[in-house]
């Protein structure tokens, strides 16, 4: 900015005589305006002709650099930034989760690595969260172990052992399959005997045994002579499902229950019974 002043001290004059002429000069003196020091706050004063101006300082303005500009004017606080004018320059007061000369960076929250366990940190404005999908974990920063357990998985009395996005079932006797949902079938290693049927239990099995069988495997003959079923001295022969008499002479029957003779019985006969 410049500023000029005018002088008005009245010119000296001068005679020269000369070839019978009279020159008579007229000059102006130039005072130095700067003497002074019109010009305020760090500003250099440069003298001129019947004037001077003034190179202010940064931050001010006027012809005597006594204005101090408001750098504030042009709203350079971003993200509601609150400005605070100084000379030459200004500063900002930034809103929570911004950061930078004129708050023009959102601080990243993330960057401390809150989340744990896996979690992916998602960072916001003066916030974050934490994704723990897949994890097993959950909680503000995926630090509690989701109980895997807890709708109870294990079927068939099974006990559940919770892992880390995981579980395991410790089945009861008899049964099997990640959630013990399988009934092991016994008879697929137990075979019963003599044509017996397997009959798949609970941990254990029974044999549906053909006539004239008996034990766990139908491994036993039943004793069809243990009831004694001959007559009149007569010999049981056990087979299977059936005996036969061995009959004294003179009975007859399935069990030598008819005398032929009224004799002695001193031979046998043979008399066959099948159930």
């Amino acid at each position: 900015m410049v500023s000029l002043s005018i002088s008005d001290s009245p010119p000296p004059n001068i005679l020269i005589p000369a070839l019978n002429m009279v020159l008579v000069l007229f000059w102006q003196t130039d005072d130095d305006e700067c003497m002074d020091a019109p010009c305020r706050n760090g500003g250099t004063c440069t003298d001129g002709i019947a004037g001077y101006w003034c190179t202010c300082a940064p931050g001010w303005d006027d012809p005597n650099c006594q204005t101090n500009i408001n750098e504030c004017l042009s709203n350079p606080c971003e993200n509601g930034g609150t400005r605070t004018d100084e000379t030459n320059m200004y500063t900002c007061t930034c809103e929570a989760g911004y950061t930078g000369d004129e708050c023009q960076t959102n601080i990243n929250e993330c960057m401390s690595a809150p989340c744990q366990n896996g979690g992916v940190c998602v960072d916001g404005v003066n916030s974050y969260f934490c994704l723990c999908t897949g994890t097993g974990f959950d909680g503000t920063h995926c630090e509690n172990n989701i109980d895997d357990c807890v709708n109870g998985p294990c079927l068939n009395g099974g006990a559940c052992m919770d892992g880390i996005n995981d579980y395991s079932c410790t089945c009861e006797p008899g049964f099997v399959g990640e959630n013990c949902q399988i009934n092991f079938n016994e008879c697929g290693s137990t075979h019963c005997q003599n044509g017996g049927e397997c009959m798949d239990e609970i941990n254990s099995y029974t044999c549906d045994c053909m006539d004239g069988w008996t034990g766990p495997l139908c491994n036993e003959n039943i004793d069809e002579c243990e009831s004694d079923p001959c007559q009149n001295g007569g010999t049981c022969v056990d087979e299977v499902n059936s005996y036969t008499c061995m009959c004294p002479v003179g009975t007859k029957g399935t069990n030598c229950e008819t005398r032929k003779y009224n004799i002695p019985l001193c031979s046998t006969i043979h008399g066959i019974h099948s159930k």
